[in-house]
This record gives C-alpha cells, structure tokens and sequence, in this order.
C-alpha cells in the first residue's frame, strides 16, 4: 500500500477521519441555519400568543413565496375566496337556481340549471394560443371554466387569472388546483359602496371619463374579458364598467353583451345594448377596435357553441401600441374538419379567399367611419370547405368530449343535475 500511495495505513485513516468531522460540521451548522431560519419565519408569522401575524386588513403576513396575496392588491385580500363550496353546500345555503332571474348576480346552480357548462372550446383556444395573455382578468365568471382553461392552458405556463364573480365558484371547478394554475376568485359586488377601496385598486383610481384616459390602472392585464355580463349590471353602473375595464386593459379587451331584445335569464332590457354602442364607447375611454380579431373571434371560433350570444355580440378592443389587430386564427382553434355551418360567402383578394359575412352591424360601423380604413372581410390563407352534417356531429361530440376531460367532476355534477339525482332548486 506504501508502495502504490506513498502513504502508510495510518495516515490514510487520519486523512479519512479528519474529512468525516469537516463533513460532519459542515452538516451541523447546515442544520443550525436551517433551525435559525425556521424560528424566524415562525415568528414572522406567529406573535407571541401563538395567533397569525395579520395587516391593517386582518389578511395573514407572511414571507413565504410568491402566492395569491401577492398579486393582488391588499386592499383586494378579504375579497379572496380561498375555499370555494361544493354544490351541496350553496344548496344548504339556500343559493339556488332562482338567483339572478331578476337581474344581478346569479349562483352556480343557475349556471348549471339553464346553460350547463357552456364552454366554447375553440373560442378558449383562441384566447390562450392566439392572444397568449401572461395576466387576465375577467369580469363575470360564471362557472370559472373559461378562466380555468387560460390559467392552465396559455404556453408557457399558464396565465395568472383573477375573477371577479359575487358568488364563490364551484368547488368542484376550483378545489382541484392551486394558484397559479387555476384563477383567483374575488367574490363582491364590484358597485357595492364597501367594495370601491378593492375596485379603485385593482381598476383606475378615476371616476371621471376624461380623467380615466389618461390616468394609469394600479393593474394592468394583457388580457381583460366580459362575456354576457353587462346586460344583468344595472344601467346607472355602466358608465363606470366601461372606464373600469379599459382602464385595466393593457393589450386586449375581449367583450360581449346581451344585445337589445336577446332572450336570456335575469337580461335587463335598460342594460341591453348594440354593439357598435359598446364599441364607441370604448373608444372614448382610449381603446381601438380590431376588427379582424373580432370577426375571428365572433364567427369562426366561438361559433357554433356560442352563435347565439357571442357569435352576434363580441368585439375586441385594444390598447396601441401592444394591442394590434390580428388576422391569423392558431391552427389548434381553427380545424377544418369542425368547421362551423354558416353562409359564408368567399370572395378573392389579393391571392388569398375572404370570407364576407352577412353582418349588416359590421359593414354600417365600416360606413360610419371611413377614416379608420378597415378591412371589410376576414381574410384566412386556408378557407374550409362547408362541412357535412356528419363533420358537424363530430365537432360537437369532440367539444362535450373536451369538457369531460377538462372539469371531470363538474361533467359527473351536470349530468346527475339532469337525471334529476341531484336537484338545483330548493323550491
């Protein structure tokens, strides 16, 4: 051995002896530091009676890593829902599907009583591969499937999603993930006088139009989406929805309400406006109007699931510079096969097929204002043949299909709602 090291045996064992107690030092101060850190975080969120820390708004005060209460603002925090109830639970509570016929807010039982999951499938894959949004925010949630679906589907991991809904979702829908990887709930009356500290924050500080233009949100989101809300809001609160959303508008605004004289649950007829009304409006508050992305939107992906409302009603806005019309509909929303059954009439221009719709709104907007020079059709480098039935069958067994691996538990809570195993009504 003295031979091959140069070393007897047993300066070998004193080497070896000497590198174990290195070693084991090193573990132990490792160990300390650690028991140190511990007991400093302990007492960052404990005080000395044993009770959690809280801020000037009773809301936990904690180092610990990025979470919910980090991205939203603190005057936001009591709002947060952070266990959301089960169906049987807004059953006990007497929240049925009777909520909302009147106007206002509705429960998850109304959802799921008259529309069911209502999931535009390829109209979410619009909005999560073709915006890519980091951030949304979306006003009226329902049944937080749209939401979901952005939360955990935009590339790159996912968008972070607040909702802004009165009643707490579904916890079958929301129970299942944690944040970042399903949207915040923030449950209040957005108008309500006690909530104006939250919504000052989380939208403009500003309640005057002129002012709103040029006053900076304290939170901005790539993305912020209304669909179908506005007409349950009551009329002398719309002026200020519209300064709210696009004052938290950084890129795109996707809207959609109730048109005049459009049948639905709780539509307040005051409240039901057209869409070039909605349009103009933004327009004031700074906003631009994308036709192209609203056309792709309206008629291709969100049709046939949702033709009756969004397919008539939505519009896109965007907020120059990072807002800029798009034509281009990801392949992954835009499936020949599961093309939608509508008279689309093509036309040829400049190499490519445009399809005209026969949409007597869009084309009097175009006429009302000429300056703006807008396309008058959607043009797409690869137009669809008109499906058969039998390819529209597919689509729509594909969509059910999507939804029942998507909400698993939700799928089993609809369909036990419609055999009558599970009642949605307390009368």
């Amino acid at each position: 051995m003295v031979a091959i090291t140069g070393k007897s045996t047993s300066q070998q064992q004193q080497q070896s002896k000497a590198r174990s107690s290195v070693f084991y030092i090193g573990m132990t101060l490792l160990v300390v530091a650690q028991g140190f850190w511990m007991m400093e975080l302990t007492q960052q969120i404990f005080n000395t009676n044993g009770n959690i820390n809280t801020d000037n708004n009773n809301m936990p005060i904690t180092t610990l890593s990025y979470s919910e209460f980090d991205f939203i603002p603190k005057e936001c925090h009591k709002y947060l829902v952070q266990d959301f109830p089960t169906l049987s639970n807004l059953l006990t509570l007497g929240k049925d599907s009777n909520m909302g016929s009147s106007g206002g807010e509705w429960s998850a039982c109304t959802h799921i009583e008259k529309y069911g999951v209502n999931f535009a499938a390829f109209f979410a894959r619009h909005l999560a591969f073709g915006l890519q949004p980091k951030s949304v925010l979306e006003f009226g949630c329902g049944l937080g499937t749209t939401s979901d679906y952005l939360a955990r589907f935009v590339p790159n991991g996912g968008s972070k999603v607040v909702c802004i809904e009165p009643e707490p979702m579904l916890g079958e829908v929301l129970n299942v993930r944690q944040f970042p990887h399903r949207p915040l709930q923030l449950s209040m009356l957005s108008f309500a006088p006690e909530a104006q500290s939250c919504a000052n924050a989380l939208y403009s500080h500003s309640s005057s139009s002129s002012s709103s233009r040029n006053s900076k949100s304290s939170m901005q989101f790539d993305l912020v989406l209304s669909l179908e809300v506005a007409e349950h809001v009551p009329p002398e609160f719309q002026s200020q929805l519209i300064q709210r959303l696009a004052a938290a508008t950084s890129k795109y605004l996707v809207f959609s309400a109730a048109r005049p004289d459009q049948k639905g649950t709780g539509h307040l007829d005051e409240s039901s406006k057209s869409r070039t009304w909605w349009i103009e409006h933004f327009e004031k508050e700074g906003l631009v109007y994308l036709p192209q992305l609203s056309r792709a939107l309206r008629r291709v992906t969100a049709t046939p699931e949702r033709a009756y409302d969004l397919g008539k009603n939505l519009i896109a806005m965007g907020r120059v510079p990072a807002g800029v019309d798009i034509e281009e509909i990801p392949e992954l929303a835009h499936d020949c096969l599961f093309y939608p059954k509508f008279n689309l009439n093509f036309r040829k221009m400049n190499g490519t097929m445009a399809k005209q719709y026969d949409d007597k709104e869009e084309q009097e907007y175009i006429a009302k204002h000429p300056e703006k020079q807008m396309p008058p059709y959607l043009t797409l480098e690869q137009p669809c043949p008109f499906p058969t039935d039998e390819q529209m069958e597919k689509r729509q067994l594909w969509v059910e299909g999507q939804t029942q691996a998507l909400w698993p538990e939700l799928d089993l809570l609809i369909r036990q709602v419609k055999s009558g195993q599970l009642k949605c009504s307390t009368t």
